[in-house]
């Protein structure tokens, strides 16, 4: 066992050790569950303790109960995203029904009820179809992007879900219509906090970063798989994190009916319009496709929710430019036709080996005949590199070959979530999904050119969630979590030996790829500074253990 597989077997022993110590209060039992809160009264104002407060919901039929305080007060908390309905019962006094209460990621959902004074088999109902619009729970600056604004808004292919990461339909980007944050995926900011200092939490867990905490690019679950997403800004709850802003972002899950859907969506510029002063239009080729699935595999119990989504990215620069590679005749030595094109004078080749001084402090050297160097005075070294160059599309001595600079992409990304109650106490969820993305870079020499400054940059991550509740009186609830959260942006190595067919002095004939070379006026040639130097590896063990209790006017702790 290598020494990496070792530290990873030792945080994972380190986790398990330290759970009996991990007991905290929270005001949530669950960072990505919400909750249900209020006040129960009678007609004249007073409390109603010792009401029975059940929460429905309306997609699973999943129940989850509480009781009220001596002074009225009830909280039902861990709650899955989604429409609940509402009872209350107590004797006395007629039922009361509340319908459609929405509860989002993260957040309480107040609702305070008035019991009539009546039978109990008598009902009291009340249309409810959103949560109040000005939250009294907390002080929380925040904003629920809900599931229809992320399925009715316009998101494009590309832009700025390419600065960062592949190209993809990226979730992330619908966090900047919220008030306070800007930037893009690659760099983001909060209120004008540190860049990319944001604590990430998907399905309930931080989704950490070693080096960038706040970015997660590349490493999104499918975007058709998330249900909806909080960005907080500022006064939330300490539990969240230690970041400049959190984004909190929910998984969908499956209901007791089946339900499922497929998508394409693709650019191509031969269907593109040129922009009005464009003279060319550019050039891309994306097609994003997928399909997610979700029913109960025991109704009323267990349920799963899967997504698959597939991005191919082809295509190069935005417009086709031209570079300069020297001509097959100056690979030969033959300069006869350098020209100025603003004299019209050829531009003379002097021979070093002439160099000798002018008699009045300088040097002077003798030129080529013809402007011709003999092959013999060629370096070796120079004439294996020109082998290895691609000839010219054009004639001419300048821009006379096509940028074949791109970036080609196969980005594939999955997810599945599970959910289940065993009984009406305990209630058990799990997440995976995982990301499969290598692109190739091109440099302007172009795919199949040995000397081209191409890199391959793969990135594979992905994450598991573990939730667990359990009720273990109306008030009191207890939440664990345990998951664990991955990315490997290393580069592969190239398996190519450049300097053995070079033969540099100097330079190890084993390292990967082509030495690289810089010329002023021409591409860039080889690719050494392209291999995987710098390793950027994460995995990431996590756990949550948290008790919420209920007591008293102050709710929850």
């Amino acid at each position: 066992m290598n020494i990496r597989s070792i530290s990873k077997v030792a945080v994972f022993l380190l986790v398990l050790t330290m759970l009996p110590l991990s007991l905290s209060r929270s005001a949530f039992c669950q960072v990505a569950a919400g909750a249900i809160s209020g006040v129960v009264t009678d007609p004249s104002g007073a409390a109603v303790p010792g009401a029975v407060i059940e929460a429905t919901n309306l997609g699973t039929n999943r129940k989850s109960s509480s009781t009220t305080t001596q002074v009225g007060t009830y909280f039902l908390g861990s709650l899955p995203v989604g429409q609940y309905k509402v009872t209350a019962r107590q004797t006395g006094f007629k039922e009361f029904v509340a319908q459609t209460i929405i509860v989002f990621t993260a957040t309480t959902t107040s609702l305070d009820i008035s019991l009539q004074l009546g039978e109990i088999t008598q009902r009291v109902t009340v249309d409810a179809e959103a949560a109040p619009l000005i939250r009294t729970s907390d002080a929380e600056a925040s904003t629920v992007v809900e599931r229809k604004a992320v399925i009715d808004l316009p998101l494009s292919l590309g832009g700025a879900s390419q600065i960062a990461a592949s190209g993809r339909r990226q979730i992330e980007n619908f966090a900047f219509l919220t008030p306070g944050m800007t930037g893009n995926q690659n760099s983001k900011f909060v209120n004008g906090s540190p860049n990319n200092a944001q604590v990430m939490i998907i399905d309930g867990l931080p989704h950490p970063r070693s080096d960038t905490p706040g970015r997660m690019a590349r490493e999104t679950p499918p975007y058709e798989a998330v249900e909806e997403f909080k960005v907080s800004t500022a006064t939330y709850q300490a539990e969240l994190g230690r970041g400049f802003g959190v984004m909190n972002f929910t998984l969908k899950s499956g209901t007791n009916n089946f339900h499922g859907n497929a998508f394409y969506f693709g650019r191509n510029d031969v269907l593109d319009a040129r922009g009005f002063f464009a003279t060319r239009k550019p050039l891309v080729r994306q097609n994003n496709f997928g399909f997610t699935f979700g029913g109960p595999i025991i109704k009323n119990k267990t349920f799963f929710f899967g997504a698959f989504e597939g991005f191919l990215l082809r295509g190069g620069a935005p417009i086709r430019g031209l570079v300069t590679l020297p001509t097959m005749a100056f690979r030969q030595g033959d300069f006869s036709q350098l020209i100025d094109p603003t004299t019209g004078q050829q531009i003379p080749i002097f021979d070093p080996a002439t160099t000798r001084p002018d008699g009045m402090g300088g040097f002077v050297r003798d030129q080529f005949p013809g402007n011709v160097i003999p092959p013999g005075r060629i370096s070796p070294i120079a004439a294996r590199l020109v082998a290895l160059l691609p000839a010219p599309d054009f004639s001419g001595i300048v821009n006379n070959y096509v940028d074949r600079s791109a970036r080609t992409g196969n980005d594939w990304i999955w997810s599945l979530k599970v959910d289940h109650s065993s009984t009406d106490k305990h209630k058990l969820s799990g997440t995976y999904w995982w990301i499969n993305n290598p692109v190739n870079v091109y440099g302007s020499l172009g795919p199949g050119q040995e000397l081209d400054n191409h890199s391959v940059q793969p990135a594979h991550g992905g994450g598991i969630r573990i939730n667990h509740d359990y009720i273990i009186r109306p008030d009191l609830l207890h939440h664990f979590a345990l998951g664990y959260s991955a990315f490997n942006h290393l580069r592969t190595r190239d398996a190519r030996h450049g300097n053995q067919t070079l033969q540099i002095p100097g330079i190890d004939p084993d390292i990967p790829g082509f030495p690289r070379f810089n010329v002023s006026g021409a591409p860039t040639m080889g690719n050494t500074t392209s291999q995987p130097v710098d390793p950027a590896i994460s995995d990431n063990f996590l756990f949550s253990d948290m008790v919420s209790w209920t007591h008293g006017r102050q709710g929850p702790v």
